[in-house]
């Protein structure tokens, strides 16, 4: 027998070595039955340690959410960014812009209309085309260049 004495009576290793734990060969002593014993209750309902254990990972993941919103996608401080390269589809000016989060798309430095929207490049020949959705037009959208057929994602 286990020496008396140098395990509390309600240690898992004493209810283990008394025969009260579950072993390997009983039923129900699966990593998950064990799991479900440590976090719920009979009757199917939440245990202290369950609930503390699900408020620790919400605690912990906002940390987290807030820690990378506060500092930037980058790490460097200011809100994160996207470098976005954009064509005005009404004078034809292309540049590239560093969007925020929450940024409406901008105007066009040249020309000053709202027609500065994201450009893809033709796969044929690699000039930048505004696709006919972002402008409300039907697809697909054709290189002004080589006729090549112009797709998001490439």
């Amino acid at each position: 027998m286990y020496p008396q004495g140098t395990m509390g009576r309600g240690c898992a290793a004493a209810r283990a070595w008394r025969g009260t734990w579950p072993g390997p060969g009983d039923r129900g002593s699966d990593v998950g039955s064990r799991l479900r014993r440590l976090f719920l209750t009979d009757s199917g309902g939440l245990t202290t340690g369950g609930l503390a254990a699900i408020l620790l990972v919400l605690v912990v993941a906002g940390g987290a959410v807030a820690y990378y919103m506060w500092k930037g996608a980058d790490l460097g401080g200011g809100m994160p960014q996207l470098e976005s390269t954009r064509k005005c589809y009404e004078c034809g000016y292309v540049g590239t812009v560093k969007l925020q989060v929450g940024q409406f798309p901008p105007t066009c430095p040249k020309c000053g209309k709202d027609a500065f929207l994201a450009a893809y490049k033709c796969p044929k020949c690699g000039n930048l085309e505004v696709l006919n959705e972002e402008r409300g037009l039907p697809p697909p959208t054709k290189c002004s260049r080589c006729g090549g057929e112009i797709r998001h994602g490439g």
